[in-house]
């Protein structure tokens, strides 16, 4: 028995038929579905935001001039499942471009010209088109990206690169909210989730949520103080002595610490040590994140004039209590002699996951382009980050020089290739004309 053979148009988008008006594939002379004659004679402006498709449109219709919105759907009667009728916002729509005309169109008691356009395309160009969104590559155009203009290319990273700061300021902003304004607060937190890494962001998000920055200052950043407060907060230390006598200080110093601040007997935060690095382990890098909040106790010692990439590395030099030296975590002795040192990729991390996501929510909020242009000019400052996703795009011939390439790759793989948006792509809208 043959398999059925599928229609040219199968999976008919949207945005297909958004990116074949915009770039006048389909001409600006139309019939429409009562056969009459429709022209635009400008195709005004493509709305990516709520309402109508195209804003600030006109067209020739039934011998009159018609200025307003056009609106697109693959059948007609989408306007009534998208409950359209019932949106101010779509009471000046002059047009109803669809792929597929299954009702008439009825708005405020007056008929809307519609237009079926299934005639229109180009089957050709939209096999072309559902060939690359079905392609089982997650990188969808890995086969066509190497022709794409270097001008597009930059002009895509820059612009998955910023909505993906975006996206990290709306969370910090929103700290910032929770905490009043606090900034330092909000930067704790920014720091702590990149500490907890994947596995375990969330206990320590919910650590630092509980712990207030007027504290250390208060401990006059005493490393074994603070130290002893973030482990006891976490619910890490011992609960009886042990042989190590260091142990047994931060024992006793929380419990002075419990009644200074009034804290209560800390719940377990679930942390997770299955299928990790030792070095990343729960323990060591609550020792580190300390380490860093008294190198840089408040989030104003960045960006400054005096601040350089290179001075902000030789915070690595001075490691963590002997007791890391052979400890990843609190009740286990290593073997081998370990570095307690915050790596290098570790730094870079910080920078690329905490500081500049957090100044550029800043400047985001305060309205400040200078701090979101240095936030960009130091990602490319900083080695692209290396991991499954680098190596998928190092596949394709791209080439990564540095972070703003590794992190602008990695928005450009979930805002667009994984969701197939490859119309809401430079890259994307640039093969599909190279195909026309």
């Amino acid at each position: 028995m043959c398999t059925p053979r599928p229609h040219k148009f199968e999976l008919m988008k949207e945005e297909y038929l958004h990116f074949a008006f915009k770039n006048k594939l389909l001409g600006n002379t139309f019939l429409t579905t009562s056969n009459q004659p429709l022209k635009v004679i400008d195709f005004g402006e493509h709305n990516a935001n709520a309402g109508p498709d195209f804003l600030d449109a006109k067209i020739n219709f039934d011998g009159q001039t018609w200025v307003g919105a056009i609106e697109f759907h693959v059948h007609s009667s989408d306007w009534f499942r998208h409950n359209h009728q019932n949106d101010p916002a779509y009471g000046n729509v002059i047009a109803h471009f669809v792929f597929n005309f299954d009702m008439e169109l009825i708005n405020n008691g007056a008929v809307i010209p519609s237009v079926e356009l299934k005639s229109k395309i180009d089957p050709v160009h939209y096999q072309k088109y559902h060939k690359l969104l079905t392609t089982s590559s997650e990188i969808l155009c890995q086969n066509s990206i190497k022709d794409i203009q270097a001008d597009t290319l930059e002009k895509q990273k820059l612009e998955s690169l910023k909505q993906r700061l975006w996206f990290k300021s709306i969370r910090i902003l929103q700290d910032l909210e929770t905490y009043q304004g606090d900034r330092n607060d909000a930067y704790y937190l920014t720091l702590a989730r990149t500490f907890g890494g994947k596995v375990n962001q969330l206990p320590f998000e919910q650590l630092m949520a509980k712990v207030k920055s007027k504290w250390l200052a208060k401990l006059n950043y005493d490393p074994f103080r603070i130290e002893a407060l973030f482990l006891g907060m976490a619910g890490l230390l011992p609960s009886a002595d042990t042989e190590d006598p260091y142990l047994n200080n931060l024992v006793k110093e929380f419990d002075y610490l419990k009644n200074l601040f009034g804290i209560t007997q800390p719940e377990p935060f679930g942390w997770k040590y299955s299928r990790m690095r030792p070095a990343n382990f729960p323990d060591i890098r609550i020792a580190q994140l300390v380490q860093f909040l008294i190198k840089f106790p408040t989030c104003d010692g960045f960006f400054q004039p005096d601040w350089t990439l290179k001075s902000f590395y030789k915070t690595n030099q001075n490691g963590l209590n002997e007791f890391w030296n052979n400890h990843y975590r609190l009740s286990t002795k290593t073997t081998k002699k370990t570095s307690s040192k915050i790596s290098r990729e570790m730094f870079d991390l910080i920078l690329i996951n905490a500081v500049i996501p957090f100044h550029y929510a800043i400047g985001l909020l305060e309205g400040n382009e200078a701090i979101k242009m240095k936030c960009l000019t130091l990602l490319k400052s900083l080695k692209p980050e290396k991991n499954s996703k680098m190596l998928q795009w190092q596949s394709t011939g791209i080439t990564l020089n540095s972070a703003f390439d590794s992190q602008a790759f990695l928005a450009l793989t979930k805002q667009s290739c994984i969701q197939k948006k490859c119309l809401s792509c430079a890259i994307g809208k640039e093969i599909l004309k190279k195909w026309n």
